[in-house]
This record gives structure tokens, C-alpha cells and sequence, in this order.
């Protein structure tokens, strides 16, 4: 607006301060109003228009013509300014267009980011010397200082500023994969991120910007008391902005500029570009990070289907693998059931004949084999009959400890006849709920494998431990170990590598101490020795379903 005369030419004077027929908006102290050339018919009669030209020495006319070149000169300036505001705004427009084009043609967040960045910066954009962005950490509940785009010396901007002059640089030509790697690794991106701010008042202004979702215009950051020491000492602006990401009313984050190297002044229409600027940019990062959480969600849906069906097709193949070996076992019960009452029958014949013969005959000696032959029979009919019997567990308050004290009370004659140290590591286990019968039939089994590979001498530990609601019993000997080659078969029914024995004590085991919800693993090192861990539920009560099974 005219606010007063100058000499803008010898001879025009202008008046310094706006007189009443010069005044817009209101009526002339004669009682006319409008704009000046609709009152000016009525200031060559009006006194106080003759006044105020005698007052400069010149006539009513001579003064009327400079007023009206005065008027002139006004109304050219005011149209010059209005053109150049508005070649502002439409150039901002065309920027702001050609990033929010650019926007849309990618979903990769640091791209976003970047080309945020550079629409601040840019000469040809906004020109702000620096930007920094930071992201709200919903997590930790912080600002977070995510990427920076600017010089870290004047040098640096001053070497920037010529190559941008002298080349034509568009914005699309700025954002490659290149410059997007580079700028991650930048010194300002480093500085940047080593800004982490809680988001609780009175923390800085960084983080007010978030808790008031309003911009904030800074003009002396040194003696600002909202300004933290931390960001003076890494920024070094004395005058900086910062403005909210908003999307849908919440703020994501904030941008920082400044003019640290040019000493450019940010004025309220930066503010209001700037404040623009981060509503377009604030929609973009919030779509973005929301495509990025569908596509990592996507990932672990994919990844989850993925584990699910493979855990669902080793079920399957280990359901099938049961169920041939529990058609095997049955068939093996009625094969062994068939055989028991002849084999019973043979049995005694042959002890009938081995009482009547003297002991000088030979056929004795065969009698005796024969019996003991019998025996080894009638023993693998009982293994195959136990495997295939599916008991349900009598569960009944018991103590572990005592139950393997007792299976080496079973072993003591055995343990006598070979160099074996017993050691043993107990933990206080109160009792609980398993079915001592069973169990006693497991870790027989496997003590006396354990003391079978240790006829030579050895250790053999017996360990126990509590952790959360499992018990874990250790069986370790220092033995020969086992081959990895087998490993994997020593609980499948009739697979052993002893000379004697049918195989199946170990599938036993494994199928009691399934039943009871538990589980048996192994570990073996060839040369050094195995650990077979029972691992059983620390049941101090007993479940509604155990009970009524029970009938509790």
C-alpha cells in the first residue's frame, strides 16, 4: 500500500503520510467517500485540500497534478507487486505439484522423505538452506530425527549454490536412487538422527511443535528459552522454523528449516508456503507408512502361512509315521498273543524234560537252551504287547527322586560288576501328579541303556531341575555317544544296534511319557557321551479334564 510521498521525481512531491482523499476506505473530512478519483472532483473547491497545498507552496492545481502522478506511480507499484505475488504463488504451485506428481509415483518411505527434503531446499523450490525432518516414534514415545538434506559449511553451500546456477536441475532429476543412498549417509542425515526428543511438554520446541500441532517461528533460537542448549550446539541457527505433519489431526512428525548460510530471513509468507508445503507432505508420509505396514504385515501373514504349513505337513507326515507304527504294533500284539500260549506250552515241556534228565546227558544242556530261548521269547512278547497296550496314566501326588532311587536300587547288583561313578545333581522338586508305574518303566529303560554302553567304565549322572511349570530329568552317561546318522531312529519300535533285545524300550518310554503330556529329547556327541532329558508337567493339582477322565 502507498505509505506516503517520496521524490520520486524533481519537482513531484509527494505527501509523507496518507491525507484523507488519498485514504481508501472511509468518507474525506468533507463527507465524500471512495477511492481517490471519485472524490477528486470535490478537492480542487475543498479547503483542506487548498490548505495542505499552499502548505507545500503551489497552487490547488499544480498541487492536484502531482497527487494524481503520485496516485498513478502508487497504483503501478501496487500492480508490480500484486504480478510478482502472484508469480510467486503460481510458482509455488507449480512445485508443489511437481512434488506431490513425484509423491505419487513411489511407496518407498526414505524416497518420500527425500524428495520432502529437497522440495525445501531447492533453489528453484522453496531455498531454504537446511531441512530436517522427524518422525513420531509411537513406540517410544519420541521424536526422532530421520533425515537431513543441506550443507554443513558455507563452503559446501556456497560450491552448491554456483552448480545449481549453472546447470538446469529439476526437481525430478534430483531424486535417484543414487541421491537417496547418498543422503542416508550424510553428515546432515547423521546429525539429524542423533535428535531423539520425549514427547512430554516443556522438553523443547522440537516436540512442542508436536504437542500444540502449530508452527513456530524462532528469531532469536540464543536467548529462546523454549529452544534446548542440545539443538543450539548441534544446529547453530539463530533462526529457524518448524511446522507439524498432520495427518487426519495427528502429527506424525515435524520439519525444521533455517537459512543458517545465506542469514535469509523466514517472513510470515514462508510460513504460510511452509505451513502448506507440510500439509501435502504430512498426507503423503501418513500413506506411505500405512502401505508399509500392510506390506510388512503382508510379509508376516505370508511368512506366518508359510510356517504354519510346514509345521501342518510335519504333523501330518509324523501322524502318518504313528499310525504305521501303532498298525505295526497292533499287528505285532495279536502276532504275539497267537504265539504266547504255545510258546508257554513249549516252555514247559522243555523245563518238564530238563527235570528228568541227569545231569551227565547232553540233551539237558539243550532242555536248558531251549527254556532260556523260551524265556528271551516270552520277554519280546511282553515288550510288544506293552508297546501296543495304550494305558492311560493313574496319576497320584509322587516324588520324583524317590522313583529314581528306587530303578537304581534295581541296578545295584549290575552296578557292582562295572567300573560306573554315580553322580547325582537334585534340585528341590516338591511332589506332583504322574503315574509312578509308568514312569518307572521309562527310566529304567533308559538307565539301562545309559549303563549298557558304560560296561567299561564311566560316569553316569542323573539330574533334575524345575523351570516355570515343567520338571527335567537328565540321564547322562559319558559313553561312545550316538552316530548322528541314528539319532533320529532310536525311538522308532524294534530299531537297536545291541546284539540282543527287541527294540522297543525306548518307543515305550517315548509313548509313556507322551501320554502324560511331556516330551523326551536328546543330545549325544559321538566320542563323548548322550543326555536323555524327560521332560514332564509340574502338575501340583490336577486339570478338570485329568480329573473326570479319573472320575474326581
Amino acid at each position: 500500500m502507498l505509505k506516503g510521498i517520496s521524490m520520486d521525481k524533481p519537482g513531484h512531491k509527494l505527501l509523507t503520510n496518507l491525507p484523507c482523499w488519498m485514504q481508501e476506505i472511509g468518507r474525506c473530512e468533507k463527507g465524500y467517500e471512495g477511492r481517490f478519483l471519485t472524490k477528486i472532483e470535490h478537492c480542487l473547491p475543498c479547503d483542506v485540500f487548498a490548505r495542505e497545498a499552499a502548505h507545500q507552496g503551489t497552487t490547488s492545481q499544480a498541487f492536484m497534478i502531482e497527487q494524481l502522478i503520485g496516485y498513478d506511480q502508487f497504483i503501478i507499484s501496487e500492480m508490480q507487486r500484486a504480478n510478482l505475488n502472484l508469480k510467486q504463488k503460481v510458482d509455488e504451485l507449480s512445485v508443489l505439484l511437481d512434488i506431490s506428481t513425484l509423491m505419487q509415483g513411489t511407496t518407498d518411505l526414505d524416497e518420500i522423505l527425500y524428495i520432502i527434503l529437497s522440495g525445501l531446499t531447492a533453489g528453484f523450490a522453496m531455498g531454504f538452506n537446511r531441512a530436517l525432518l522427524f518422525l513420531v516414534d509411537e513406540t517410544h514415545k519420541e521424536l526422532a530425527g530421520k533425515l537431513g538434506v543441506g550443507p554443513v559449511s558455507g563452503e559446501e553451500a556456497n560450491l552448491i549454490w554456483t552448480t545449481m546456477s549453472q546447470q538446469n536441475i529439476s526437481l525430478s532429476r534430483m531424486i535417484t536412487p543414487e541421491a537417496i543412498h547418498t543422503i542416508k549417509s550424510s553428515k546432515m542425515t547423521q546429525l539429524t538422527q542423533q535428535i531423539r526428543k520425549p514427547l512430554i511438554s516443556e522438553t523443547g520446541i522440537l516436540t512442542q511443535t508436536v504437542i500444540d500441532k502449530k508452527a513456530y517461528l524462532i528469531t532469536d533460537a540464543f536467548h529462546d528459552s523454549r529452544v534446548n542448549p542440545d539443538i543450539l550446539n548441534l544446529l547453530h541457527s539463530s533462526m529457524f522454523a518448524t511446522v507439524p505433519l498432520l495427518a487426519k489431526d495427528k502429527v506424525i512428525g515435524i520439519i525444521y528449516v533455517d537459512n543458517l548460510y545465506s542469514h535469509d530471513a523466514i517472513t510470515e509468507e514462508d510460513m504460510e508456503s511452509l505451513t502448506r508445503f507440510a500439509t501435502l507432505a504430512g498426507l503423503a508420509i501418513a500413506e506411505t507408512m500405512a502401505y508399509e505396514q500392510i506390506e510388512h504385515f503382508n510379509e508376516q501373514l505370508e511368512a506366518e502361512i508359510a510356517r504354519a504349513k510346514n509345521e501342518l505337513q510335519a504333523k501330518e507326515r509324523e501322524l502318518a509315521h504313528k499310525e504305521k507304527l501303532i498298525a505295526l504294533g497292533q499287528m505285532a500284539a495279536g502276532v504275539a498273543h497267537e504265539l504266547r500260549n504255545p510258546m508257554t506250552a513249549v516252555r514247559g515241556f522243555a523245563q518238564r524234560i530238563y527235570r528228568r534228565l541227569p545231569e551227565t546227558d547232553r540233551n539237558k544242556v539243550y532242555a536248558s537252551i531251549i527254556m532260556e530261548e523260551m524265556d528271551r521269547i516270552n520277554q519280546l512278547i511282553k515288550d510288544v504287547l506293552d508297546y501296543a497296550r495304550k494305558g492311560e496314566p493313574l496319576y497320584e501326588l509322587n516324588n520324583i527322586h524317590e522313583l529314581l532311587e528306587d530303578v537304581m536300587f534295581l541296578f545295584k547288583d549290575s552296578l557292582q560288576h562295572h567300573p560306573i561313578q554315580i553322580k547325582r545333581e537334585y534340585a528341590s522338586i516338591s511332589p506332583f501328579y504322574f503315574d509312578i508305574g509308568q514312569m518307572q518303566q521309562v527310566f529304567t529303560n533308559i538307565i539301562s541303556n545309559a549303563i549298557d554302553v558304560l560296561r567299561d567304565g564311566g560316569t553316569l549322572i542323573l539330574r533334575s531341575r524345575l523351570e516355570g511349570e515343567w520338571v527335567y530329568i537328565d540321564i547322562e552317561d559319558t559313553g561312545p555317544g550316538i552316530w548322528p546318522e541314528i539319532l533320529n531312529d532310536i525311538f522308532n519300535p524294534f530299531f537297536t544296534t545291541k546284539g540282543a533285545g527287541t527294540g522297543l524300550g525306548l518307543s515305550i518310554a517315548d509313548r509313556i511319557v507322551e501320554t502324560h503330556g511331556g516330551d523326551i529329547l536328546v543330545k549325544s556327541k559321538v566320542g563323548h557321551g548322550s543326555i536323555f532329558t524327560v521332560k514332564l508337567p509340574y502338575r501340583l493339582k490336577l486339570t478338570d479334564s485329568i480329573a473326570m477322565d479319573l472320575g474326581y
